[in-house]
């Protein structure tokens, strides 16, 4: 496989068939990214985060993928816990951060209490939801998130949804326009958001901080 191709066939999971493909990639994928991505920005970007919450504050990195982001904030003393669909990315995350509290779930549904996390961090992970489950996760986020929390993560910008076809077998994404996701995510408010001064493997990210819209929020 080459250049990415945009496949717009949508069978009835998408987000299962990514996972499958990430279960059967999981440490060259990680490898690549390592390679290919901005640690440096991506580390801007936590601390950034971590400025905004209290050094008592309970973080979710959800979609953990091998845990970098996990290990990072555990290094710095953030009380964290990763979460991703992948058990190959879990248990590479494991491997690599026995110290960390990591955990296979769904970001559509998980496993923790109403009002767990002061944060939820979630780096190029909500990308592989179809739009129309923007809402689900967006839900389960307001449900587990406490009142004044902060839920910061980075999306695809551009147009559109759909398979790709990749060097790192097929996976399916979903782009949008910074008005665009300000909009779906309708019971959040946005705080603020910042662009990635380049490309990174040939596409454009902004990273978005956001915290419950109490007049609109069902809550």
């Amino acid at each position: 496989m080459g250049r990415d191709t945009k496949d717009n066939e949508r069978p009835e999971d998408p987000v299962k068939l990514t996972i499958d493909t990430y279960d059967e990639v999981a440490e060259e994928y990680c490898k690549m990214t390592m390679e290919r991505g901005d640690r440096v920005f991506q580390e801007e970007m936590i601390e950034e985060t971590l400025r905004m919450i209290s050094g008592e504050a309970v973080v979710l990195d959800l979609g953990c993928g091998d845990g970098r982001d996990t290990g990072y904030m555990h290094a710095r003393g953030v009380r964290v816990v990763g979460l991703d669909l992948s058990k190959t990315m879990i248990a590479l995350a494991k491997r690599k951060y026995p110290r960390c509290d990591l955990v296979y779930g769904d970001m559509r549904k998980t496993c923790f209490p109403d009002d767990k996390f002061d944060c939820v961090w979630a780096s190029a992970s909500i990308i592989h939801l179809p739009k129309d489950e923007l809402d689900v996760m967006a839900s389960e986020i307001l449900r587990i998130l406490k009142d004044q929390g902060k839920f910061v993560f980075s999306f695809k910008e551009g147009e559109g949804e759909g398979y790709v076809d990749t060097s790192m077998g097929k996976r399916y994404f979903s782009y949008y326009r910074l008005e665009e996701i300000e909009n779906m995510m309708t019971h959040f408010k946005m705080l603020s958001y910042k662009e990635y001064p380049g490309m990174i493997m040939g596409s454009r990210f902004i990273y978005c901080w956001f915290e419950p819209d109490h007049q609109n929020s069902p809550r």
